[in-house]
Protein backbone atom coordinates (compact mmCIF):
# COMPACT_ATOMS: atom_id res chain seq x y z
CA UNK A 1 0.00 0.00 0.00
CA UNK A 2 1.23 3.43 -0.87
CA UNK A 3 0.27 7.08 -1.08
CA UNK A 4 1.96 9.39 -3.59
CA UNK A 5 4.44 6.61 -4.37
CA UNK A 6 5.51 6.24 -0.73
CA UNK A 7 4.86 3.32 1.58
CA UNK A 8 2.27 4.02 4.27
CA UNK A 9 3.31 1.19 6.60
CA UNK A 10 6.10 3.17 8.30
CA UNK A 11 8.87 1.98 5.99
CA UNK A 12 9.57 5.42 4.47
CA UNK A 13 9.74 7.04 7.88
CA UNK A 14 12.08 4.30 9.14
CA UNK A 15 14.41 4.73 6.16
CA UNK A 16 14.40 8.51 6.70
CA UNK A 17 15.43 7.88 10.32
CA UNK A 18 18.31 5.66 9.16
CA UNK A 19 19.56 8.46 6.90
CA UNK A 20 19.54 10.86 9.85
CA UNK A 21 21.17 8.34 12.19
CA UNK A 22 23.91 7.33 9.73
CA UNK A 23 24.73 10.41 7.63
CA UNK A 24 26.82 9.64 4.58
CA UNK A 25 26.30 5.88 4.95
CA UNK A 26 22.71 5.47 3.71
CA UNK A 27 21.49 6.76 0.37
CA UNK A 28 17.84 6.72 -0.64
CA UNK A 29 16.76 6.47 -4.25
CA UNK A 30 13.13 7.55 -4.61
CA UNK A 31 10.96 8.73 -7.43
CA UNK A 32 9.44 12.22 -7.03
CA UNK A 33 6.22 12.27 -4.98
CA UNK A 34 3.31 10.89 -6.93
CA UNK A 35 5.46 8.70 -9.17
CA UNK A 36 6.14 4.99 -8.75
CA UNK A 37 8.95 2.80 -10.06
CA UNK A 38 8.42 1.04 -13.37
CA UNK A 39 9.36 -2.33 -11.90
CA UNK A 40 12.37 -3.90 -10.21
CA UNK A 41 14.77 -3.22 -13.05
CA UNK A 42 14.30 0.54 -12.82
CA UNK A 43 14.74 0.39 -9.04
CA UNK A 44 17.95 -1.63 -9.20
CA UNK A 45 19.38 0.50 -12.01
CA UNK A 46 18.75 3.81 -10.20
CA UNK A 47 22.00 3.89 -8.17
CA UNK A 48 24.31 2.51 -10.88
CA UNK A 49 25.42 5.92 -12.19
CA UNK A 50 26.54 7.03 -8.71
CA UNK A 51 28.53 3.92 -7.78
CA UNK A 52 32.20 4.64 -8.38
CA UNK A 53 33.89 1.87 -6.42
CA UNK A 54 33.73 -1.87 -6.92
CA UNK A 55 30.97 -3.23 -4.75
CA UNK A 56 28.14 -5.71 -4.50
CA UNK A 57 24.71 -4.31 -5.26
CA UNK A 58 22.02 -6.57 -3.83
CA UNK A 59 18.33 -6.09 -4.44
CA UNK A 60 16.62 -7.65 -1.43
CA UNK A 61 12.87 -7.77 -0.87
CA UNK A 62 11.03 -7.66 2.44
CA UNK A 63 9.73 -11.22 1.98
CA UNK A 64 13.25 -12.66 1.85
CA UNK A 65 15.12 -13.79 4.93
CA UNK A 66 18.90 -13.38 4.85
CA UNK A 67 21.29 -14.03 7.69
CA UNK A 68 24.56 -12.18 8.22
CA UNK A 69 26.46 -15.39 7.44
CA UNK A 70 24.65 -15.77 4.10
CA UNK A 71 25.49 -12.20 3.11
CA UNK A 72 29.11 -12.74 4.16
CA UNK A 73 29.25 -15.99 2.15
CA UNK A 74 27.89 -14.17 -0.91
CA UNK A 75 30.55 -11.50 -0.57
CA UNK A 76 33.23 -14.15 -0.18
CA UNK A 77 32.12 -15.88 -3.39
CA UNK A 78 32.90 -12.73 -5.35
CA UNK A 79 36.22 -12.22 -3.54
CA UNK A 80 37.18 -15.81 -4.38
CA UNK A 81 36.04 -15.48 -8.02
CA UNK A 82 36.78 -11.87 -9.09
CA UNK A 83 35.89 -12.56 -12.73
CA UNK A 84 32.27 -13.29 -11.84
CA UNK A 85 29.72 -10.47 -12.16
CA UNK A 86 26.45 -12.04 -11.03
CA UNK A 87 25.11 -14.77 -8.77
CA UNK A 88 21.86 -16.65 -8.38
CA UNK A 89 20.68 -17.77 -4.97
CA UNK A 90 18.22 -20.47 -4.04
CA UNK A 91 16.00 -19.14 -1.31
CA UNK A 92 12.71 -19.39 0.51
CA UNK A 93 10.19 -16.54 0.48
CA UNK A 94 7.74 -15.99 3.30
CA UNK A 95 4.37 -15.15 1.74
CA UNK A 96 2.00 -15.51 4.69
CA UNK A 97 1.50 -17.20 8.03
CA UNK A 98 2.97 -20.69 7.73
CA UNK A 99 3.38 -20.21 3.98
CA UNK A 100 6.78 -20.40 2.32
CA UNK A 101 7.55 -20.45 -1.40
CA UNK A 102 10.70 -22.08 -2.73
CA UNK A 103 12.17 -21.10 -6.08
CA UNK A 104 14.30 -24.24 -5.95
CA UNK A 105 11.30 -26.57 -5.81
CA UNK A 106 9.25 -25.08 -8.64
CA UNK A 107 7.40 -22.72 -6.33
CA UNK A 108 5.87 -25.46 -4.22
CA UNK A 109 4.30 -24.36 -0.96
CA UNK A 110 5.60 -25.71 2.32
CA UNK A 111 4.26 -25.42 5.82
CA UNK A 112 7.45 -26.08 7.77
CA UNK A 113 8.93 -22.63 8.35
CA UNK A 114 11.73 -24.03 10.53
CA UNK A 115 13.24 -25.86 7.56
CA UNK A 116 12.70 -22.89 5.28
CA UNK A 117 14.97 -20.64 7.28
CA UNK A 118 17.87 -22.99 6.62
CA UNK A 119 16.96 -23.49 2.96
CA UNK A 120 18.92 -20.61 1.39
CA UNK A 121 22.19 -21.51 -0.23
CA UNK A 122 24.75 -19.87 -2.43
CA UNK A 123 24.97 -22.65 -5.01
Amino acid sequence: MQRQGRSIDGTSQYIDELVEKFPGKVTIYRKPPGQIWDGKREMVNAPLATIGDECLLWQIDADELWTASQLAAGRQLFLDHPGKTAAYYWCWFFVGPDRVVSIRNALRFRNDSANAVNGCSTR
